[in-house]
């Protein structure tokens, strides 16, 4: 379920890294500048509140070199949950500016409601992901069933649930095979923020406001491709064939 009015309480780790609690407090400070209904607030995890029932948790998570883990929660559940900030996790992003604000911002996406852009059950018009991926048992690259998403919004490339491809050969945009997808700014896309006020607001959602998707993934549905794996989508492009070694643990997260 989603938050009540919109708050979301959080406590932090003690044992989070400075640079953890840098990432964190970073998101946070923009979250909270958004022009949304969401806020997230501090508690005090030694004192009992009687009125804070469900609250979030940012916690040091104990991964290893090979499995990094950040995750969390999809949405509220009742009382305390998690999310886990993970040492390889977090040490892996140390180069990149941003890099793990990025990946918390979609992990505290997650804890707000917001589902996997390229889990959708249209996503086949817009994505190619490479057999290799989905068979895997890679369960964040599975299409989720309709009723899960909110209808009413356009597929999204540039949001921060999207993932970012680390092999382009396995995992690209049909219309251009070398575009960017996903982010890397830590910040919202416009119908990110638009998805959340749509979930908390009442803002009505992009198809509405636009009178168009009158039904669900109506704009979609002019594309015969969109709702199955059609040979034409279910082969891997032309080319030299992928090296399967490289590095593939970023889509092991939530």
């Amino acid at each position: 379920s989603s938050w009540p009015y919109g708050v979301i309480f959080y406590d932090l780790d003690p044992h989070l890294t400075p640079h953890m609690l840098h990432a964190i407090n970073h998101v946070i400070k923009y979250l909270n500048s958004l022009d949304t209904c969401v806020q997230w607030l501090q508690r005090n995890p030694y004192s009992f509140d009687d009125n804070v029932q469900s609250w979030v948790s940012f916690v040091h998570y104990k991964d290893s070199p090979n499995a990094s883990v950040c995750s969390s929660l999809l949405n509220r559940i009742n009382g305390q949950q998690f999310i886990k900030i993970g040492t390889y996790c977090a040490a892996k992003r140390l180069p990149a500016p941003l890099d793990l604000e990025n990946t918390l911002l979609h992990e505290m996406g997650h804890a707000m409601g917001l589902l996997h852009e390229h889990q959708r059950p249209d996503r086949d018009c817009y994505v190619y992901i490479d057999p290799f991926l989905l068979n895997s048992k890679r369960k964040n690259f599975r299409r989720i069933a309709g009723k899960r998403f909110p209808s009413g919004f356009p597929y999204d490339v540039n949001s921060i649930m999207h993932y970012v491809p680390s092999n382009l050969r396995l995992f690209h945009y049909h219309a251009d095979s070398i575009r960017k997808l996903g982010r890397g700014d830590a910040t919202f896309s416009v119908l990110d923020i638009h998805k959340l006020n749509h979930l908390y607001c009442g803002r009505r959602s992009y198809c509405e406001e636009h009178n168009s998707c009158d039904g669900f993934y109506n704009f979609a549905l002019q594309q015969p491709l969109c709702f199955h794996q059609s040979p034409t989508y279910s082969q891997r492009p032309e080319g030299p064939k992928p090296d399967f070694t490289e590095d593939v643990s970023l889509y092991e997260e939530m």
